[in-house]
């Protein structure tokens, strides 16, 4: 079950959702919403999806956000469904409602999700590290350990 909460980063609002035990982690890497739309437009450019799909899909994922602030988890993962309707191609939409799943209980539907942002993002770190705490709270500890070392050593490199 994660939790959510808004940060200051810079003056930009971010999202972060946790799951009980273990650190924050923000979907966006840190990233503002603004510079969100920014990476929604410029995959405009490479994808055939128009604008308008993406900047409705935007609103989508913020109202998603807001119904799980609120503790509304079922409305978020119909808003998140929407915004992965709008661009199936949204791996942040996929992570967002991978934590309302979780949020909800649902550990299968949040690892089918946390699957498919790797699937569209192989470099997902945060798709690693919740897949692999929810493997850890499911039991599945083989599984749990390669994700959060995946999740490492994705980070290391970063720097």
């Amino acid at each position: 079950m994660c939790s959510v909460a808004s940060t200051e980063n810079d003056g930009d609002r971010a999202l972060c959702f946790a799951m009980p035990g273990s650190e924050w982690v923000n979907p966006w890497n840190n990233l503002g919403h603004d510079d969100i739309r920014s990476h929604w437009e410029m995959n405009n450019e490479q994808e055939s999806s128009d604008g308008e799909s993406h900047r409705r899909a935007a609103e989508q994922i913020e109202q998603g956000i807001e119904h799980l602030k609120n503790e509304r988890s079922e409305q978020a993962v119909d808003s998140f469904t929407a915004a992965i309707r709008l661009c199936p191609a949204l791996a942040n939409a996929y992570f967002a409602r991978a934590c309302a799943y979780a949020h909800r209980g649902e550990m299968e539907r949040a690892l089918a999700d946390c699957t498919e942002v790797l699937r569209l993002n192989p470099e997902g770190v945060n798709a690693y590290r919740l897949r692999g705490e929810i493997y850890g709270k499911t039991g599945r500890w083989a599984n749990a350990e390669r994700d959060l070392a995946k999740a490492k050593g994705l980070e290391s490199r970063r720097g």
